[in-house]
């Protein structure tokens, strides 16, 4: 069975970080269809995300961050 997507808020609490962290700091990192989707395609505001995807990329180190928040 597929993985379930989970809200922010979800995401943000298991990370254990802040929201400006999770918003701001990594925002260069997250992938749309790797890390998250939009609820609505058609109205994008709300995003879900891929637990097993954000946790995996917080969990590498500072300068694989980096490179990845560089590429765009």
């Amino acid at each position: 069975m597929a993985e379930p997507w989970v809200s922010s808020n979800t995401c943000i609490e298991h990370l254990g970080v802040s929201r400006d962290t999770f918003y701001s700091a990594w925002k260069p990192i997250w992938r749309e269809g790797t890390h998250f989707r939009y609820k609505n395609p058609l109205k994008p505001r709300v995003k879900v995300w891929k637990l097993s995807e954000v946790e995996k990329t917080a969990k590498e180190s500072s300068r694989v961050l980096a490179r990845r928040a560089g590429k765009k």
